[in-house]
């Protein structure tokens, strides 16, 4: 891509801001999340010679004195824990390994994000002769608000789309098959990624003027270039499941079960597509204020919907009738984006039973592309615009409110401490409230230092010890012992569960809600009944939802562990 000289500055600006980022987030403490935690786990096993394993999804013995069946990674794609295991085969710890691949991925994907931007944002406002470069101060501000956190594998699938959309706006099939390969790639780092296909197929369809046989022929090039790495992501599934290319949380249909509430929950949720947007006077103050009002809730997710639906063909019709290129308009893809992980997450939302719509970090690749979209049309229109009349000046006054905001009230937050999230994610400590600044440890997402130094004194001290963890990925990813951590299994194994030798159990919860014991999903009524010591509490002011508590119960040989609950 050749850059003139205004897109070579918004290039440089983004990717100044981006080391910026980069060299604050690098003093940060390193905050593991729960899938991260399951990947990391898998990555460690890989390199002691259990394979890409893990025993959060695994099979427990019902004998407790035995270590749980550790099951191949499958519920999240194999890509990431090969790069980790990668990095610490070198001698890295974990912690050097971790800032050097975020630093690498953020710099990366904010250069790419400087390319593909540069169209949007490459002209200052020019209203008659008075010009405001606020061009400038929007690339600049980019990186400071919608860095995506170091934590697991949404960084990489937004740090790679700009690439996507580099080679699939290119001519030629080469190109595109190298953009299908790049979605292909994205799929074995996050299975999300495939929304990139649905942006793909309307976009090619949308280029080739609705013309079916072309657009086909030219998405099968894509998808041959996808093939390369789903064929043997799906193989690799096929064998570590044995019947199925689909791991079992995305193979069901539980969303079909009662499809009239699944649709209930699909529509009522589509307000939160509004973080798509990118901005917070939207989606933390508006969408929180109407999301308890049923009718307002849904009539705003729809328009929501609607905008994005419409964002495609709003964008075309910008592009000048005599540019019959229109393939090669990068703000075209872009305007894909948006609709088409909607798309995905409705369709996801059918297969299982987890809200996707609601869930924000799926959001982070598209977060900005509304902001950019919108100001490279208000550019285009004030150079258009030789008087400004009644009509196009309110029109252009409203937009300009949404920039000022961006770029002066927002920042203004930023500095003054008011916005202590947004200061929070940006250092690179949003996950854990009460973590110290700078640091050059690794923390379990809301994993306290004295909760973790409490586990760990219990694992080296106590005889027998097996420690069942609520959150079990956020604090056992690092782990060499299986034997000892290991997650809580349902109600109905407790049921079953024996032991051939006296152990000492530990139950570690981080639920305010949990009556005692709970795993992730639901209560334990075997648990709760049983003869539990509380040994240990430790609340969050920063957290009131957080309240972690250990529990002791020393168990002699038995068969069957609800034999020694009370009634």
């Amino acid at each position: 891509m050749r850059l003139d000289n205004q897109d070579k500055t918004v290039f440089i600006l983004v990717l100044f801001a981006a080391i910026a980022v980069s060299g604050a987030r690098l003093l940060s403490p390193m905050i593991i999340g729960w899938d991260q935690g399951i990947q990391l786990e898998a990555a460690y096993r890989l390199l002691g010679g259990e394979g890409l394993k893990t025993v959060h999804i695994g099979s427990a013995n019902f004998d407790i004195y035995q270590s749980p069946e550790a099951r191949y990674l499958t519920h999240f794609p194999p890509t990431y824990s090969l790069l980790m295991a990668a990095l610490m085969s070198w001698g890295l710890p974990l912690i050097a390994a971790l800032k050097i691949f975020y630093t690498a991925v953020t710099i990366a994907g904010w250069g790419g994000w400087g390319l593909v931007l540069a169209e949007s944002l490459g002209r200052p406002l020019r209203f008659g002769t008075v010009i405001i470069r606020s061009n400038v101060l929007l690339a600049l501000s980019l990186p400071f608000f919608f860095t995506p956190v170091w934590q697991g594998t949404d960084i990489i699938l937004w740090a790679a789309v700009p690439f996507w959309i580099w080679f699939i706006s290119r001519q030629g099939a080469l190109a595109l098959a190298i953009s299908g390969g790049i979605m292909g790639l994205l799929v074995t780092v996050r299975y999300t990624s495939i929304y990139l296909a649905a942006a793909a197929f309307f976009g090619l369809f949308q280029c080739y003027e609705y013309n079916w046989k072309r657009s086909l022929r030219q998405f099968s090039i894509y998808m041959g270039g996808a093939c390369l790495f789903l064929i043997p992501l799906l193989l690799y599934n096929r064998w570590a499941l044995q019947n199925s290319i689909l791991p079992p949380a995305y193979a069901g249909m539980e969303g079909l079960w009662d499809i009239s509430s699944t649709l209930t929950r699909i529509v009522s949720s589509f307000s939160a597509t509004s973080y798509q947007f990118g901005l917070p006077l939207i989606s933390s103050r508006l969408l929180p204020a109407i999301a308890e009002r049923g009718v307002l809730n849904i009539t705003f997710g729809l328009g929501c919907i609607v905008v994005f639906v419409a964002l495609p063909f709003v964008v075309a019709r910008t592009i000048p009738i005599s540019d019959s290129a229109l393939r090669s308009h990068l703000s075209l893809w872009l305007a894909w984006l948006p609709i088409s992980a909607v798309l995905l997450l409705t369709a996801a939302m059918f297969s299982n039973r987890f809200n996707f719509l609601a869930e924000t970090r799926y959001y982070w690749p598209t977060q900005f592309i509304f902001l950019a979209l919108l100001y490279g049309w208000l550019s285009q229109e004030s150079y258009a615009l030789a008087r400004i009349n009644t009509g196009s000046g309110i029109k252009l006054g409203m937009l300009t409110l949404i920039l000022l905001y961006q770029l002066t009230y927002r920042p203004f937050l930023l500095v003054t401490g008011d916005d202590r999230f947004r200061s929070a994610q940006l250092l690179g400590i949003d996950h854990l409230p009460t973590a110290t600044y700078p640091s050059q440890q690794v923390f379990g997402s809301g994993l306290r230092q004295e909760v973790a130094d409490k586990l760990t004194t219990l694992a080296s001290t106590t005889p027998q010890p097996i420690i069942f963890l609520q959150n079990y990925s956020v604090f056992a990813y690092g782990t060499k012992d299986s034997w000892v951590y290991r997650p809580i299994d349902s109600n109905s194994y407790w049921q079953e569960a024996t032991t051939s030798q006296a152990v000492n159990l530990y139950f570690v919860t981080f639920s305010r809600r949990c009556p005692r014991v709970c795993d992730t999903a639901s209560d334990q009524q075997v648990l709760n009944a049983a003869p539990l010591e509380l040994i240990f509490t430790e609340s969050y002011d920063q957290d009131p939802n957080t309240f972690v508590r250990i529990y002791r119960w020393a168990v002699s040989a038995s068969t069957k562990i609800k034999d020694f609950t009370t009634t």
